[in-house]
């Protein structure tokens, strides 16, 4: 009996990283809960036990835009998934866009640390219009809610490449500092700032 439930994980294991795996997985989510998930396969490296790889993600509300779109996703798993199957140690988004605006979808899980490489932020319909660019760092602790996909209370470093808010562009921007529910308080903002001409 034990040999028989081993040789079943071990099949399910292996068949998360086909595509046919994958596309059974994000139709499972997509068809019992209110969110749309695809990504093309699971990967997973004896290197490195703890992590999963997901490629070529998509996620987001059902009817919405999507809230997270990227090339990989890597998720650090511990023990405590036994407990808190939704909380994981660190998630990293690479390569991709992150919407930030109110009407966002929340995401159902959380991490101690959120991590950026190389992804674009956008806030379409928020009253901050932000547009960045070549985005890293991270945000610690990472609980998003409904309209707020950093969460309410939170230490941030970030940089970016380039960054347009409220129509004011930068460049080689970086920015630490902490959220607290309505409040932002920002300890060191560098920034090369566009000269935007005038019309007389």
């Amino acid at each position: 009996m034990l040999i028989a439930c081993l040789v079943v994980i071990f099949g399910f294991y292996f068949l998360l990283q086909t595509r046919w795996g994958a596309d059974h997985v994000s139709n499972w989510v997509s068809e019992n809960s209110g969110y749309h998930l695809t990504f093309d396969v699971m990967d997973h490296r004896f290197s490195a036990p703890s992590h999963l790889l997901l490629e070529n993600v998509t996620f987001g509300r059902d009817g919405q835009p999507a809230t997270l779109v990227a090339k990989t996703v890597d998720i650090g798993l511990s023990i405590r998934q036994l407990t808190a199957p939704l909380h994981v140690d660190t998630i990293l988004l690479q390569d991709g866009t992150l919407n930030i605006s109110v009407q966002t979808a929340p995401f159902p899980f959380e991490a101690d640390r959120l991590q950026l490489r190389n992804m674009a932020l956008n806030s379409p319909g928020s009253e901050w219009r932000l547009s960045a660019q070549r985005v890293n760092g991270g945000v610690m602790p990472w609980r998003p809610e409904a309209g707020r996909v950093l969460g309410n209370k939170a230490q941030i470093q970030l940089s970016a490449g380039s960054l347009t808010l409220n129509d004011v562009p930068a460049t080689n921007v970086l920015i630490e500092g902490s959220i607290d529910h309505n409040q932002v308080m920002l300890n060191t903002v560098g920034a090369a700032i566009y000269k935007i001409p005038v019309n007389t």
